[in-house]
């Protein structure tokens, strides 16, 4: 015999507990730098390296009129980064992205936020420089 308590716990356990989530059809994916945003639409099996070339495509576009936005004319200049976040936040760290690795390998959420940063081309350095976004652009692959 099955004692009530027990028996309300398991009916709501098994109730309660949702299917695991699907991996998406087409990942939307933001890229951020100063004041710039680039809106990429691509499916899972996209590698990084490709989403470094539409995102290149878009800054030597003639759309992008966005001052202090640095010139960039090769993907060396740049790399794709994701924000490092604690208990939800960003730490102001990052990491560089494999461009080797698809994305659905990269662990990336759909509608995920990343940032470009960009080589100084007198010290060959990567930065960071993040302002928030006013402006879009739009790419759909």
């Amino acid at each position: 015999m099955v004692c009530k308590p027990l028996l309300k716990h398991l009916l709501h356990t098994l109730t309660s507990s949702q299917p695991p989530r699907l991996q998406p059809k087409i990942y939307q994916l933001l890229f951020k730098t100063h004041k710039l945003t680039i809106f990429l639409t691509t499916p899972p099996s996209t590698t990084i390296a490709s989403l470094k070339d539409e995102a290149l495509s878009a800054l030597v576009s003639d759309i992008n009129q966005v001052e202090n936005v640095p010139n960039v004319t090769t993907g060396d200049e740049f790399e794709i980064c994701r924000g490092i976040k604690d208990k939800g936040k960003l730490t102001g760290e990052y990491e560089v992205l494999d461009t080797t690795k698809q994305i659905k390998d990269s662990n990336l959420a759909n509608w995920e936020v990343l940032f470009l940063q960009f080589r100084d081309a007198s010290s060959g350095e990567y930065s960071m420089s993040i302002i928030p976004s006013h402006r879009f652009l739009s790419l759909f692959t």
